[in-house]
């Protein structure tokens, strides 16, 4: 009564895994006809009805006594309490329910002997295996096929099967008192059904026993037995203290369990409920449930709820639920749902839910949810929403999400929201949002968004903008804004560059910075003369509308010479372009008598506003300009102006104005 207490109450802790617990022959309900019928052909029929088998012996069952069908819909063991008066034993194997007396007096032991033989050509079979379906003894035939088992007496007659790979299941009834040794044959599946087996439920069916701790706890003559038998033994509940010692005995890798307790540790066929192992548990098949273990789970086929072990997890199939150990788990299939370990998870198929370690996280296929880990994160197909770890982030497909590491960031397909890295980001296809790093940036393709590191970003397509402290580039197309410490590259742009130096071979953008070269662009050399230099060269480089100028000339005459630096901008107008009009501001060092003096302030700073008429490839432009020259009033500073000008007293600092003019002779080395 406690354990059947006990056995309820873990299987509402479960959670569900009653959910999967294969539906019992004797509970299953069936209609059957009105009208009477001898006992045998009622059984033939409610057999047939239930796609199942009977398994009884004619001398202690009235088989030809009429009993009445009903006309009712009941179930199976309802249906035999109203045929059979007698006391009857109903037990369920596999497809089989085996009718036999119930027990009177003491158990005895009996010594069962026989040989198995095929029953095409009468060759021994050896590593049969032959079993008491109702208390699991059993054992394996030699290589004589003999074999020798001891088994209680119960009622009138001992049920025995014989199992063996690639053979149909077959089971005798033997008198009690009257056994000899039994010569039994058994007979070969058709080679069609054998050729035709489902494939798929093969694969949900995981072989675990090459693993090193199964071929630690089970014997090879008990996976041998597991092997031969294909129809799984349904049991409520078990205990064992090692596969070899428990209630399920050497059969226990065939038995079907709602409830089981493994000492130390376990060998089950399936378990659709709970268990609870001091060490290990081992499932051949599925389980459906709960599973906790003191260091690790072994499941060869599907999990459809939780495992929980101190070490580590391992599936074969398929995960529904939840995986949870302090080293690793690892599911061979798709996960639908979590895995969360101290150490590493690992899926072999697609990841349907989110993996948590403390190292690593591993999924071949891809993952539709989100891996975190306190190292590296590798996916080898798509991930739906995202990775985030302490170092990397790898993944073979696109990025559904974002990226998070405290390193770097690596995806081959596109990633359609944030990759943010401590020192770099990957992508080989799209960023659809934000690539943000501590050094640099790589896109190959298109990022939407934008680009933001501490030195360095690049891409083919940067649509709203980069931002680094060293270097931009855009290996085809700038649209929105390209910022940087140093350099702006980009082929074509459309935006707006800020930078000390910029790079571009066509714009319709703008480039601002000390230097802008665009290959297409404004780009022009010329000889100019105005009234403080009358002979000097001047260079312009950029766009029409915003252009760097360097100047330097000087002065035959009054042995004086100078250099500057400016911006400009322009316009061309008319029909023909051929007119237009610009303004620059220039700051000017001028030197007295061809010399060098920095230390004297005798800066220009002139402002310019010209016409432009061209022709070509080369243009003249002249007009007016007004130049303001700074003076220290406690030194007799020069000033540079060829005529009358204003002084404009400030303090220790006095400025000296005047108005003049340019014309320049330039020719257009960029684009027309």
């Amino acid at each position: 009564m406690h354990l059947k207490v006990l056995a309820a109450s873990l299987l509402i802790i479960a959670g569900g895994g009653a959910k999967g617990f294969a539906k019992s022959l004797l509970r299953m309900e069936v209609d059957m006809p009105t009208g009477t019928a001898p006992l045998h052909r009622a059984l033939d029929q409610l057999a047939k009805k239930g796609n199942f088998k009977f398994s009884y012996s004619p001398d202690h069952l009235p088989a030809d006594s009429l009993v009445t069908l009903g006309n009712m819909r009941m179930t199976v063991r309802q249906h035999l309490d109203r045929w059979i008066k007698r006391g009857f034993d109903a037990k369920e194997n596999g497809h089989f329910v085996i009718l036999q007396p119930k027990p009177t007096g003491k158990k005895d032991l009996l010594q069962l002997q026989g040989r198995v033989v095929d029953g095409r050509n009468r060759q021994a079979i050896s590593n049969a295996t032959v079993y008491d379906p109702l208390h699991l003894h059993s054992t394996n035939t030699d290589h004589n096929g003999n074999y020798m088992l001891q088994v209680p007496q119960r009622g009138g007659y001992i049920p025995l099967a014989i199992s063996k790979v690639n053979y149909r299941d077959t089971i005798i009834m033997l008198p009690v008192g009257k056994q000899t040794h039994q010569t039994v044959a058994i007979i070969p599946k058709p080679l069609e059904k054998v050729a035709s087996v489902d494939v798929k439920k093969l694969e949900n069916r995981q072989e675990i026993d090459y693993l090193p701790t199964v071929k630690l706890w089970v014997p090879p003559g008990q996976m041998e037995k597991t092997k031969n038998l294909g129809e799984t033994i349904r049991r409520t509940a078990q205990v064992s203290l090692v596969p070899t010692i428990g209630s399920n005995r050497r059969l226990s890798g065939v038995v079907s369990n709602g409830l089981s307790l493994n000492i130390l540790a376990g060998y089950s066929g399936e378990i659709h409920g709970v268990e609870v192992g001091g060490l290990t548990n081992i499932v051949k098949h599925h389980v459906s449930g709960l599973e906790i273990a003191g260091l690790g789970n072994l499941v060869g086929g599907n999990l459809q709820g939780t495992q929980i072990a101190g070490l580590a997890n391992h599936v074969g199939g398929d995960i529904y639920g939840m995986q949870v150990s302090g080293l690793y788990n690892l599911g061979l299939k798709d996960l639908h749902g979590m895995q969360v370990s101290g150490l590493i998870n690992a899926v072999g198929g697609q990841i349907k839910g989110t993996q948590l370690a403390g190292f690593a996280n591993y999924g071949p296929v891809g993952v539709s949810g989100f891996q975190v880990s306190g190292l590296v994160n590798l996916s080898g197909g798509p991930v739906g929403m995202g990775q985030a770890s302490g170092f990397a982030n790898i993944s073979l497909d696109d990025v559904g999400g974002c990226q998070f590491s405290g390193f770097v960031n690596v995806t081959e397909g596109h990633v359609s929201g944030l990759q943010a890295a401590g020192f770099a980001n990957v992508a080989l296809g799209n960023v659809g949002g934000v690539q943000v790093s501590g050094f640099g940036n790589l896109c190959t393709d298109t990022v939407k968004g934008l680009q933001l590191s501490g030195a360095f970003n690049q891409t083919k397509v940067a649509v709203k903008g980069q931002l680094s402290g060293l270097l931009n580039i855009a290996t085809a197309e700038a649209s929105g804004v390209q910022i940087s410490g140093f350099l702006n590259v980009a082929k074509s742009l459309k935006g707006v560059q800020i930078g000390i130096f910029n790079v571009s071979k066509e714009a319709q953008g703008t480039p601002i910075g000390l230097f802008s070269y665009v290959h297409r662009g404004h780009t022009t050399m010329g000889l100019w003369a105005n009234e403080v230099l009358p002979v000097g060269l001047k260079f312009t480089t950029g766009v029409e509308r915003f252009y760097n100028v360097f100047t330097i000339g000087l002065s035959p005459i009054k042995e004086q010479w100078g250099y500057g630096y400016g911006i400009g901008s322009s316009r061309r107008f008319g029909e023909k372009k051929r007119l237009g009009h610009q303004a620059e501001m220039l700051l000017w060092k001028v030197h007295p008598q061809y010399g060098l003096d920095i230390f004297e302030l005798n800066f220009l700073a002139r402002l310019h506003y010209g016409v432009s008429w061209r022709k070509g490839r080369v243009s003249v432009l002249a007009g007016p300009s007004v130049t303001a020259q700074t003076l220290a009033s406690q030194w007799s500073e020069k000033v540079y102006a060829p005529y009358d000008y204003k002084r404009v007293e400030m303090g220790w600092l006095d400025l000296a104005r005047w108005y003049g003019g340019d014309v320049t002779l330039v020719v257009h080395l960029g684009g027309i």
